[in-house]
């Protein structure tokens, strides 16, 4: 670990090359990445990466959605109990 001034302030800094964790998002729509620690624990870390790229893992239950119009990425339609739909839906 090395020290550094960021954002006006001494820190600790520590490669996050190859660490896994959970991107949240908070109530006020921030996202932020949840680290596991040893014992239970986790620290939030704030994103302040502008590109950082991501893989999503095979068992993360994620689904793209698109409707001509938007684009999502959200649970897979299991998880949020999604009803096949037999019919094409129409925009206004």
């Amino acid at each position: 670990m090395t020290e550094r001034i960021f954002n006006g302030r001494v820190v600790d800094v520590k490669s996050a090359s190859g660490v896994k964790g959970i991107l949240c998002r908070r109530f006020d729509g921030e996202y932020f990445l949840r680290v596991a620690q040893e014992g239970g624990d986790f620290k939030d870390y704030a994103l302040r990466h502008s590109d950082l790229p991501i893989t999503i893992d095979a068992d993360a239950e994620a689904a793209f959605y698109e409707d001509g119009v938007s684009l999502a990425l959200d649970h897979a339609p299991n998880t949020l109990g999604l009803i096949a739909s037999d019919r094409k839906l129409t925009h206004q």
